[in-house]
């Protein structure tokens, strides 16, 4: 069956997780814990070019995650990898000669377009969002469409216990739009966090935003927190179930 057909009939889950800084010696413990998610789609943050990529790519084709795209960065930079057991990858969205365009991801599966991101913390995410980011998802809001990864940001004192992030502001910019959490909008006022601190302060970072016409069709939404307590990863996984 086809994840055209499976999407109509039987729902199609997606998640993301944090490989941080590529994986490196925990390639292994990552890939048993992505096969754990047991998602059709994967979106993978922090992904890097090298070695380990090799391996990890290898056995995301070894377990039928036959379309894998990636955002193509210099080795050692930081990126953001899909992978989907069916569907169709797509050109990188912005253009080649944006210095973050390999922080954007595009891949059908299903009817569903699925856009992974991977943005960095600091100051130079706000030029980005502002110039290059919005408008793009402005131009995607009207198809059924999941933006899916590691934003690096969220909402002051409800997705971390201060006001530290960037383009926090841009959030709410994404929800004006109509773009919806679906986490969220099942815990409007709960806080689960991804990543904590080295002095043990948590922020949630990894998120979902679904456009109008796929959020009706958001079933569930969850953190998984193994990969983090773990320690194959420094993130909690996200799951999002689509019907």
């Amino acid at each position: 069956m086809t994840l055209a057909a499976r999407d109509r009939m039987r729902g199609m889950r997606i998640a993301t997780l944090n490989l941080q800084h590529g994986g490196g010696a925990r390639v292994k413990g990552l890939c048993e814990a992505l096969g754990q998610l047991d998602a059709d789609v994967l979106v993978l943050t922090e992904f890097r070019i090298g070695q380990r990529a090799d391996a990890l790519t290898t056995w995301l084709r070894e377990r039928g995650y036959c379309q894998i795209s990636h955002g193509g960065p210099p080795e050692k930079v930081n990126s953001v990898l899909v992978a989907a057991r069916d569907g169709a990858t797509r050109p990188r969205p912005l253009p080649a000669s944006s210095a973050h365009a390999h922080r954007v991801v595009e891949l059908t599966a299903g009817e569903v377009l699925i856009v992974g991101v991977y943005f960095p913390g600091n100051a130079i995410k706000d030029r980005f969002w502002r110039a290059e980011f919005l408008p793009y998802v402005a131009s995607r809001v009207g198809e059924p469409c999941l933006v899916i990864g590691d934003f690096n940001t969220g909402k002051h004192r409800l997705d971390e216990d201060g006001a530290t992030f960037f383009s926090a502001d841009c959030i709410g910019t994404l929800e004006q739009a109509g773009w919806v959490d679906p986490w969220r909008s099942r815990n409007p006022l709960a806080r689960e966090f991804t990543w904590f601190n080295h002095t043990g302060s948590g922020f949630r970072l990894d998120h979902a935003y679904a456009s109008p016409a796929l959020a009706r069709r958001v079933t569930a939404s969850w953190y998984d927190q193994t990969p983090r307590t773990s320690r194959v990863s420094d993130h909690a996984a996200l799951v999002v179930d689509i019907a």
